[in-house]
């Protein structure tokens, strides 16, 4: 729950409707883009995975419901499971039975140390790398198999998982409720200069 000092609380039960719902909007607009950024920034700051690929998952469908009591924003977060070459995936020389061949490593958490995936390669999928294709890495299912199948692309979590940690949505929720007074005080000033 958002508390509103008496002074602001005194503001709003004493002004024109319209004026405080379009700074109520106004608000929750610019509190949202802000909390977008926050939210990333804290991803981020586990996950070794880029800004851009944290936006894209972030649904351009974003609604904010102005009610008959109240404005609601909200952040919806979209998307399947990412690939893990999105975790700075990158080749290594491996030795192996059949000779030395490339691997592949990634980095999921950024406090954590690079690993080499077991049996995993870096490859483009259908299609030319080139002309669109997906770049993925890729793991033979067995050890030793002669067999250049079966191989399966291998994910990491999806931006909604990563985003909906406790850590992230409390740090949220917590500058939402101190940043939405301030905000919301500084929109009704400016709704009031333009009368």
């Amino acid at each position: 729950m958002i508390e509103i000092k008496d002074d602001l609380k005194h503001m709003i039960q004493t002004m024109d409707p319209n004026v405080l719902r379009k700074a109520q909007i106004s608000t929750i607009t610019r509190l949202r883009s802000r909390a977008a950024t926050l939210m990333s920034r804290a991803g981020r700051e586990k996950y070794n995975v880029t800004a851009k690929t944290v936006s894209d998952a972030l649904s351009r469908r974003i609604k904010i419901i102005v009610g008959p009591d109240q404005v609601t924003g909200y952040l919806h977060y979209i998307g399947r499971r990412i690939g893990l070459i999105n975790f700075g995936g990158q080749f290594k020389k491996v030795k192996t039975a059949r000779g030395s061949r490339f691997g592949a490593t990634t980095k999921l958490y950024k406090k954590e140390r690079r690993f080499l995936t077991k049996r995993g390669f870096i490859a483009a999928g259908r299609g030319n790398a080139r002309a669109g294709g997906n770049v993925h890495i890729y793991q033979r299912e067995k050890g030793e198999q002669t067999s250049r199948l079966p191989i399966m692309a291998l994910y990491g979590p999806s931006i909604p998982q990563m985003l909906g940690s406790k850590e992230v949505i409390e740090k949220t929720n917590a500058f939402v409720k101190e940043q939405y007074p301030i905000e919301l005080m500084h929109q009704i000033n400016y709704q009031l200069s333009k009368l």
